[in-house]
C-alpha cells in the first residue's frame, strides 16, 4: 500500500554522496532536497541515516516536507526522524528483533504526527515467548503501547495492525479513531480485536483478517477462541462492513450473513475456499479470489462451481488476481485450462470473470456452435 513509487533510501548512496545531496539544493535526479524527503525508507542504521538526521536537524524547514515513512531498521535515529515529522500522513513500522524497550521509545516519538497521521502500518514478526517479560512491573510498563501510539490519531483512516497482542492494551477510550475506515489484522492479534469490538468506529467499511499466525512461535490458544474473538467483532460491527478480505474461509463461513451491507468480498483460495459459496449471501456483488500457485486450479473450479450452484442473487462480478491460464485470445479458448461447466454457467447467468488487468473472459464455443456458426458463413457465402 506505498503510496509512492519515488522512495528515496539514504541507504542506496555512498555517505559522501548523501551528505554533499542533503546538505545543498542540489537535486536527486529531477527531486528537490524538499522532495527528496517526502518519502523516506529507514532499512539500516547507517552514516546515511545519520547524515538524513542531521539534515532535518539543521534545516528545521524540511521537516514538515516529510509525507511518508517506511521504518525497517529502528533505533536513534529513526526515533529522531519520527519525532520531526510534523505533517507525515503515511507511516509503516516493520519490528523484528528489537527489544520491546526500542519499541517504546519509537512509538514515543510520534509525538508531532499522531493528529496528522492517516494510513498506519505496524507489522511484526514477534513471537510469544519474545513478548513475555520476566516481572509484573516491567509488563505493566509496557502494555500501554497500542494506547500511547493509537489515543491522538484523530485522522487515521487505514491501520494495518500486525502484532501478536500478548502484552499490548489498546485505547480505553471508546472514541478514539472515529475516521477509521479500513482495519486490517490477524486473529492472533486477539487484544486489538476485542478492543476493535468494543469501540464505537462510526465510519468503518473494510475489514482484512489473516487467519494465519503472526511471527514463528504457534499460540497454544484454541481456534475455537481465536474465532469466538472475530465472531463477537462482526456482531458489533459487521453490519457495517462494504468489504471484507479473509484468507481462509473453514471458521468464518457462516459469519460472513452478518455483514449485512457486504459489497465486495476477497478470500484467499484455498482447499476451504468452496465454503464461502454455501454462504448465499444476498448483498455481495464482487467477488476478488486471491491466489497464487498454479496448483490451486482445482480449487478455482470447485469455487467456481459452488458460486453457480449457491445462491448470490446480486453477483455480478468476479475477479481473479492471478492472470496465468487466462484465455485472452481466440487460440488460447480452445487450451485454456479454465474452461469449466461452471465457469460457463456463471457467464451464462451474466456474471462478469475478470482478470486483475481487468480482461473479461469469454466462453469457449462448443463444437456445435462453432459447426452452427462456420455453416451460417457459408450459408451466406452462396
Amino acid at each position: 500500500m506505498y503510496p509512492h513509487n519515488a522512495w528515496f533510501n539514504p541507504e542506496g548512496v555512498d555517505c559522501a554522496t548523501a551528505r554533499s545531496l542533503l546538505f545543498t539544493n542540489r537535486s536527486f535526479a529531477h527531486y528537490t532536497v524538499a522532495a527528496l524527503v517526502e518519502y523516506i525508507l529507514i532499512t539500516s542504521n547507517g552514516p546515511a541515516q545519520i547524515a538524513l538526521s542531521n539534515l532535518l536537524e539543521a534545516r528545521p524547514t524540511l521537516r514538515s516536507s516529510i509525507r511518508s515513512l517506511y521504518i525497517n531498521a529502528h533505533g536513534a535515529v529513526a526515533a529522531q526522524i519520527l519525532s520531526a515529522a510534523p505533517r507525515l500522513g503515511f507511516l509503516e513500522l516493520a519490528f523484528h528483533n528489537e527489544k520491546i524497550a526500542e519499541v517504546r521509545r519509537v512509538f514515543s516519538s510520534i509525538v508531532q504526527s499522531r493528529r496528522s497521521i492517516r494510513h498506519l502500518v505496524v507489522t511484526s514478526s514477534f513471537s510469544d515467548q519474545a513478548m513475555r517479560f520476566d516481572t509484573p512491573k516491567k509488563a505493566n510498563n509496557l502494555s500501554r503501547i497500542g494506547e500511547q501510539l493509537l489515543d491522538d490519531c484523530d485522522a487515521l483512516t487505514t491501520l494495518r495492525w500486525n502484532i501478536p497482542s500478548v502484552t499490548f492494551t489498546m485505547p480505553a477510550n471508546q472514541d478514539v479513531l472515529t475516521c477509521l475506515e479500513d482495519i486490517s489484522t490477524s486473529r492472533y492479534c486477539y487484544h486489538f480485536i476485542q478492543w476493535a469490538t468494543t469501540s464505537k468506529l462510526p465510519l468503518l467499511k473494510k475489514f482484512s483478517l489473516s487467519a494465519k499466525a503472526v511471527g514463528v512461535y504457534q499460540y497454544k490458544d484454541t481456534n475455537k477462541s481465536r474465532s469466538e474473538g472475530v465472531t463477537a467483532f462482526l456482531k458489533t460491527h459487521g453490519p457495517k462492513l462494504q468489504e471484507f478480505f479473509l484468507d481462509d474461509f473453514s471458521v468464518y463461513d457462516t459469519d460472513l450473513l452478518l455483514c449485512t451491507r457486504l459489497v465486495k468480498l476477497q478470500i484467499g483460495l484455498s482447499a476451504n475456499s468452496s465454503t464461502v459459496a454455501k454462504v448465499k449471501h444476498p448483498s455481495v456483488k464482487y467477488i476478488i479470489i486471491h491466489w497464487s500457485s498454479t496448483s490451486f486450479l482445482a480449487h478455482l473450479e470447485k469455487l467456481l462451481r459452488g458460486l453457480y450452484e449457491g445462491s448470490y442473487p446480486a453477483l455480478e462480478q468476479v475477479v481473479s488476481t492471478r492472470s496465468d491460464f487466462w484465455p485472452t485470445t481466440e487460440s488460447a479458448l480452445g487450451s485454456s485450462q479454465w474452461q469449466t461447466e461452471a465457469t460457463q454457467k456463471l457467464n451464462a447467468r451474466g456474471v462478469t470473470l475478470m482478470d486483475r488487468e481487468g480482461r473479461v473472459w469469454r466462453p469457449r464455443l462448443e463444437v456445435k456452435d462453432v459447426l452452427r456458426r462456420s455453416g451460417r458463413v457459408a450459408d451466406q457465402r452462396k
